[in-house]
Order: C-alpha cells, then sequence, then structure tokens
C-alpha cells in the first residue's frame, strides 16, 4: 500500500494527487468463467468474491481488510512457513456486511 500510495493518479497534473485503495480479503471457493465471443472477459462468481467485495466497501482508505478466515489462513500460513508478517493484523471486531452477513474483520496495521 505504501508504493501504491506514491504513485501519481496522472505523472502530468500532480495537482490530482496518489492513488488511494482499499482491499478486502476473503477466503473460500469460487466458479471461474469467460464470458462473450467478441470481447470474451474473465469472470470469477461466488459467495467469497461478493464478501471479498463487500469488505473492501467497509475499509477505509489505504488499508486492507481480512475477513476472520482470511486472517486465520494469512497467520497460519506464515507461521508454517517461518515467516513473520511485516504487519501486525489488527482486529476491527465484528463487521456486518449488507445487514445480512456478520464477519470479524482485521486490518493490516
Amino acid at each position: 500500500m505504501t508504493a501504491l500510495s506514491q504513485l501519481p493518479v496522472a505523472p502530468t497534473r500532480p495537482a490530482l494527487g496518489s492513488l488511494k485503495a482499499r482491499v478486502g480479503i476473503h477466503c473460500g471457493s469460487v466458479a471461474t468463467t469467460v464470458i462473450g465471443k467478441h470481447r470474451p472477459r474473465f469472470c470469477v462468481l461466488g459467495e467469497t468474491v461478493t464478501i471479498s467485495k463487500r469488505l473492501q466497501r467497509s475499509a477505509q482508505s489505504q488499508q486492507v481488510c481480512l475477513s476472520w478466515l482470511a486472517a486465520t489462513m494469512l497467520q497460519t500460513q506464515c507461521s508454517s512457513r517461518g515467516l513473520h508478517l511485516d504487519r501486525q493484523l489488527e482486529s476491527r471486531g465484528e463487521c456486518v456486511i449488507k445487514g445480512e452477513w456478520r464477519c470479524f474483520c482485521s486490518r493490516m496495521a
């Protein structure tokens, strides 16, 4: 995120500032397909994609928002390989995403 925040929106127009991103991450199964004949597009579908999209919308600018499952898997994978996270995960507590789905979110601090 630090490198991204240093990229200008338009190099010829510095007054526009730099890029700002929000990222949502969730783990789960998805379905993929290519849709279209004249202009084919690769599509990823499923509840996991929907949850990730909603996590992204709930994140603040320049932050990564992970579901509890994604945060747990990230920590497990890192520790099993003897790696440590450069940044600590900060619990955001329980999030209600669009009134339908409750999750425990973490942010990369």
